[in-house]
């Protein structure tokens, strides 16, 4: 059966003119507005560092690995963007001063791509200015801004699709009216399968439905589909024989670590939901709607068809695995794609009369005001310190696990139902962060900051003498701190091991990346040198609440931890893997302690309690770690240790209430 096509209508689509001074004004303000937003959201995540970590390495001729000269594990799944970053590094441009300029060049290109797609479908009796419609909604949506940042690929993978969507549709209509266009679209979605290996999926879907397309319009041609599929296919199976070849794997290493064959239905259903919620997702279907039957109906069903094929199965994809680590970043191709759906669908509703055109201007002032409010109000209310999985593996001061200050917004109930809906979006956001899943831009900010200071503690300790360069560390989080220090790291969690991620078991808690964890005998088999006994900072500061807890730990479980003292009033803990005196002769100018010893420190008046800093420089939320340590030192009858804590907690936040309470009602 042939599908009737309907050819092109004068004066159906507006004519290009050339834009008015008034929309000029409005699309560079968009612009501008994005720009602002941008800025104001930009940051660098830890795990970028490892794609910088393997770009400079490659620059540098020492090939596409972490540890240079030892084992090759493709600990990155960003294929194209370490080889652009590389050549970035060749030139001398370091990949964290090149990544997010070029991240803020491919949003603006974005929503270049999406003004020029809506020009084209602008129907001729709307307005011009509705062109200002689709950039105001990126311009001022959260996500687009936080991911068009952070040093990751993310906007760069989403160009290339949303370059692949548009050109397949413009190929698909070419096709239909008898013409012939040359193939960009297989181009554009190969480098997207380079760019993260969920593209492929993407690809295959939306060229898979453009064929179909064509077969059903009944104008599908075989020697064009070839050429397309053999552009699509040479670079792809060209990277998968690469990958075969160098690193022995058909799947990039960090699938095994994070994935690994698992399903997690219930909390890619979560955060699913929580990008719905918080993004006013209901209220956009409608216009959607609008949009594709708008474009159906004239003949260009291709746009929505290719859109619902790249997007659809993609978040089904992402449902499955469980979603995210990071908040909502797969799912940012749908907003332009989305955005310029909606671009029909208001051009669509305002075309039959005036009182239609305000009443839909309206409407969409009213859904851009919804779909931007409560995105602002969990960065406003977000806590002005780093707190590990905010809100639901770290709570607010007085232990409510929201993401939006419920108590701080009396307005809420004005409007029924209100609250209820802003709660419900925090008991999503409080379930996903519990698992690590979803994690906030704040956070990671916040987390970056502390890893460059524990770095920087690091490289001081290297120049010193005390710490060797050829050293070998271990710790979970393998982003800033191996690629400032030049340490070579074997990262606990497996992303760049092979056999932390392929022959660990998981833990019996399901968290995002971080379910695997390297056995003690692995560690002693790779013959590491400081094995951090704290997940991330191998340094700590006197007065640091996990100095105690450390020492208590030792005590208690007979934990292999020892600690060296350094200048400043800082302690470096780490696990004596090797026993004897090993670590004495690999590190001869640290005296090492047994951790026992930092209870004595500790409760003696030695300088973990004397030195008692602030919340800042201790790089976590510790008000809330020295009142849940302080609960369960009281309950094994250590009431000085938990005095200390509760104490520490009132002296870092005097209003913590929690620690308030015990305080004032604790029997001593």
């Amino acid at each position: 059966m042939r599908m009737p096509v309907r050819p092109a209508t004068p004066g159906r689509v507006a004519i290009q003119r050339p834009l008015s001074w008034p929309l000029r004004f409005a699309l560079g303000a968009c612009f501008g507005l994005w720009a602002l937003q941008t800025w104001r959201y930009a940051f660098l995540c830890d795990d970028a560092f490892i794609s910088f970590r393997y770009a400079r390495n490659l620059a540098e001729g020492a090939g596409l690995v972490f540890n240079p000269g030892f084992e090759r594990v493709e600990g990155y799944s960003n294929f194209l963007w370490v080889l652009v970053l590389a050549s970035g590094q060749a030139l001398g441009l370091a990949p964290e001063r090149l990544a997010n300029p070029l991240l803020a060049l491919c949003g603006a290109a974005v929503m270049g791509l999406v003004l020029r797609q809506c020009r084209e479908l602008r129907p001729a009796a709307a307005s011009p200015l509705w062109l200002a419609f689709p950039l105001a909604a990126l311009a001022l949506n959260r996500s687009f801004a936080v991911w068009s940042s952070s040093g990751l690929e993310t906007k760069f993978f989403e160009l290339l699709v949303v370059a692949g969507v548009l050109s397949a549709a413009s190929e698909a209509r070419g096709a239909a009216q008898g013409r012939s266009e040359r193939p960009r679209s297989a181009l554009c979605f190969a480098a997207a399968a380079l760019a993260r290996p969920d593209g492929l999926l993407i690809a295959g879907c939306a060229l898979a439905a453009a064929a179909a397309l064509d077969g059903w319009r009944g104008c599908f041609a075989a020697r064009r589909w070839l050429r397309s599929a053999a552009l699509f296919a040479l670079p792809v199976a060209g990277q998968l024989l690469f990958r075969w070849l160098y690193y022995g794997d058909v799947v990039p290493n960090t699938y095994h670590a994070k994935i690994g064959g698992r399903t997690w239905w219930s909390e890619g259903g979560r955060y699913l939901a929580g990008f719905a919620l918080e993004y006013a997702a209901p209220l956009w279907l409608p216009l959607l709607a609008a949009g594709a039957l708008a474009l159906a109906r004239a003949g260009r069903a291709e746009l929505p068809l290719l859109c619902a094929a790249a997007v659809l199965p993609h978040a089904l994809y992402l449902a499955a695995i469980g979603g995210d680590h990071f908040e909502y970043r797969p799912l940012g191709l749908s907003l332009p794609l989305g955005a310029l759906l909606a671009f029909c669908g208001a051009c669509h509703l305002a075309d039959r009369s005036r009182r239609r055109a305000l009443a839909t201007l309206a409407g969409v002032a009213a859904l851009l005001v919804a779909s931007n409010l409560l995105p602002e109000l969990s960065r406003r209310d977000f806590p002005s310190d780093y707190r590990t999985g905010f809100p639901g593996e770290t709570a607010r001061d007085d232990y409510r696990a929201e993401l939006i200050d419920t108590r701080a917004h009396a307005w809420l109930d004005a409007l029924p139902g209100l609250r209820g809906y802003v709660g419900a979006l925090n008991a999503l956001a409080a379930g996903s962060t519990r698992h690590f899943v979803g994690v906030r831009q704040e956070e990671h900010r916040g987390f970056r900051a502390s890893v460059e200071r524990e770095a920087r503690w690091l490289e001081e300790g290297i120049a010193a003498g005390w710490i060797p360069r050829d050293a070998f560390l271990a710790i979970d989080s393998v982003g800033v701190i191996p690629y400032r220090t030049r340490l070579r790291t074997l990262d606990r969690l497996g992303l760049t091991d092979r056999r932390v991620a392929q022959e660990t078991e998981p833990g019996t808690r399901r968290s995002m990346g971080h379910e695997l964890q390297a056995s003690l005998a692995h560690r002693r088999e790779r013959a590491v040198d400081l094995d951090s006994a704290d997940a991330v900072y191998p340094i700590l500061p006197a007065g640091h609440p996990k100095l105690l807890w450390f020492g208590h730990l030792a005590r208690e479980q007979g934990q292999p931890w020892v600690f060296a003292r350094l200048p400043g009033a800082r302690f470096l803990v780490v696990a004596d893997l090797a026993g004897g005196d090993a670590l004495a002769r690999r590190f001869p100018r640290l005296a090492f302690e047994p951790a026992a010893r930092l209870v004595e420190l500790e409760l003696e008046g030695g300088t973990c309690r004397r030195a008692v800093p602030r919340a800042e420089q201790l790089g976590g939320p510790y008000d809330h770690a020295w009142v849940e340590q302080s609960k369960a030192l009281f309950g094994r009858g250590l009431r000085a240790a938990a005095r200390i804590h509760n104490r520490c907690a009132l002296r870092q936040r005097p209003s913590n209430p929690v620690a308030r309470l015990r305080e004032d009602l604790v029997p001593w």
